[in-house]
């Protein structure tokens, strides 16, 4: 479900919770993303409005990064009752690269929720 990209921007908190608990179930220490989030940016991708993100750190090239691997996955109720399922991917070189959302009914995400340990 990776799609086309958009302008880049600073992540917002909730998209940061969720990377964080992401990389967190994936045993991957994430202190770094609470220091540095201001030089993380993301795209969001075109893909109608499922909150699919491409993950930029500052200091990597501009060179498109192909996705290779899910390293994390999570499922969680969206506002709405429907199943979304959070993948974040990983590039060759073992970087985070992409955030795809995916919600079961294939409608739009409506927002992601406060990360709380319940979800």
């Amino acid at each position: 479900m990776l799609g086309v990209f958009m302008a880049l921007r600073d992540p917002a908190e909730q998209e940061i919770g969720l990377i964080m608990l992401l990389l967190n179930r994936a045993d991957i220490e994430c202190d770094w993303l609470i220091r540095d989030g201001g030089k993380l940016t993301v795209e969001d991708m075109s893909d109608r409005e499922l909150g699919g993100l491409r993950i930029r750190n500052a200091n990597e090239s501009c060179d498109i990064r192909e996705p290779v691997r899910i390293l994390s996955e999570l499922t969680f109720k969206g506002q709405d009752g429907v199943d979304v399922v959070a993948s974040l991917y990983i590039d060759q070189a073992g970087n985070i690269v992409a955030l795809d959302m995916w919600k079961t009914d294939f409608s739009a995400l409506i927002a992601i929720p406060d990360i709380a340990p319940d979800i």
